[in-house]
């Protein structure tokens, strides 16, 4: 048998040294379980929220804006974690923050903006397939002075 002898006795003490550091351990070993995707179950009928920015132009037209539109990357876009992102400064209405975004769409675009809107298009998890649910507009903000500023 390949664990007899001495060699043996030292693989079996080593598998038994990490099984016992695995159970009192577990995510230091595992680190993606310490992830807020994984760390959250998700059942039957719960949602999964789904953000959209929408900005409306002088001339009353409404566009979407992604992540590209500002040069930024999805988690400085879309973060709730990151109390700079462009939906948690629209969540929060944080001025300062949106008035930031605001010139620096308006300034790569060449288009001022009047408002912006965030909305929700939740995902609705099922055992058959998962399904749109109802959206959401979240914030309507609208600006006053020309420069963005609310």
């Amino acid at each position: 048998m390949l664990l007899d002898g001495p060699a043996g006795h030292r693989t079996a003490f080593v598998a038994r040294l990490f099984s016992n550091i695995y159970l009192v351990f577990p995510p230091l070993l595992w680190p993606f379980l310490d992830y807020p995707m994984y760390s959250i179950p998700h059942h039957d009928g719960d949602a999964l929220d789904r953000y959209f920015v929408f900005g409306t132009l002088e001339d009353s037209a409404e566009v979407p804006i992604f992540p590209e539109d500002l040069g930024l990357h999805f988690w400085q876009f879309y973060g709730q974690s990151q109390q700079r992102s462009v939906v948690a400064a629209l969540l929060h209405e944080n001025s300062s923050l949106i008035k930031t975004y605001v010139e620096l769409y308006q300034s790569r675009h060449n288009k001022r903006l009047l408002g912006l809107r965030l909305e929700n298009h939740p995902l609705i998890l099922s055992r058959e397939a998962v399904n749109p649910g109802p959206r959401q507009v979240l914030k309507n903000i609208r600006f006053t002075t020309i420069n963005g500023e609310r």
